[in-house]
This record gives C-alpha cells, sequence and structure tokens, in this order.
C-alpha cells in the first residue's frame, strides 16, 4: 500500500485537513487521522496499523509538531520501519536534526507552489509501486491552482 501517512500537531488541523483535501482532489491516497479514525476506535490501535501499512510519511512541521508526543512517536516509527519522509514546513521552528539531511517542503510562503513540489516528491517515490493510486499532476492540477485564490 502507498498512502501517504500525514503527521500533524493537533493545533495545525485546519492545515492538515487542506493539505488531505487537495492531495486528495489529485488521487493521491491519503491516511489522515480524522479521517480514518472512528468514535469507538482505539487511537493507538488505528495508528499503529496505519504506521505499518504506510511508507510514505509527510511529517508536518510546526513549533506545536516538534513539541507533539504523539507526533514524536509517529515520527519515531517512520524511522524505525524506514519509510520515506517528507518534512514540510509550515510555521518557521528548529528542524530536528535527523531530519536536517532532508529536503524539506517549504509551505510558509506560496502554498499552491509547495503543494506542487510535495506532489512532486509523492509521486517520484510511489512511480514504480503499481499497487498504490496513481498522482493526476497533469492538466487538471494545474487548473485546479490557477483556480484557487
Amino acid at each position: 500500500m502507498s498512502n501517504v501517512f500525514i503527521s500533524y500537531s493537533t493545533v495545525d488541523k485546519t492545515f492538515a485537513q487542506s493539505l488531505a483535501s487537495d492531495l486528495k482532489s489529485v488521487g493521491t491516497a491519503v491516511w489522515i487521522d480524522f479521517l480514518e479514525i472512528k468514535d469507538r476506535d482505539s487511537i493507538f490501535q488505528r495508528i499503529n496499523e496505519a504506521l505499518e501499512l504506510n511508507d510514505l510519511f509527510v511529517f508536518i512541521m510546526s513549533p506545536e509538531s516538534i513539541s507533539s508526543y504523539w507526533v514524536q512517536k509517529e515520527l519515531d516509527a517512520a524511522f524505525a520501519k524506514k519509510a520515506q519522509i517528507i518534512p514540510i514546513l509550515i510555521k518557521s521552528c528548529s528542524i530536528p536534526p535527523l531530519l536536517s539531511g532532508i529536503k524539506t517542503v517549504d509551505f510558509r510562503e506560496d502554498y499552491y507552489r509547495a503543494l506542487f513540489e510535495l506532489l512532486k516528491r509523492i509521486k517520484a517515490s510511489v512511480q514504480g509501486d503499481q499497487r498504490g493510486t496513481g498522482l493526476n499532476l497533469g492538466v487538471s492540477f494545474g487548473e485546479r491552482l490557477g483556480s484557487k485564490s
């Protein structure tokens, strides 16, 4: 399975919701807690299952996520399973040393330019995996970019 696991602090939920929606709108399979965890589910169990099934981990970086216990646990699990990690920066913060060698996608100034860069990185990571959902980065995405303000 090549879903994209999105890790974020609840303080950044509005951004995470927008990102998940935009990724899904171009055919990216997304796993994010508020879409996948139901009222009676075990949060711990569902996150563990998702971390096991997903090889691509998008880490939304902000001062809040860097200091979040749950986000750190998710990041630890991603490192342990050697998942591909794509850090994205939404607020200025200290980048954890373990992520300093990984190219960060910077969303602080131009959301849509950064989104396009993120989609290119996701596509590159899943290109050889026919089990996953393909990404449509063609004209329809360009049209979507032009239609948003």
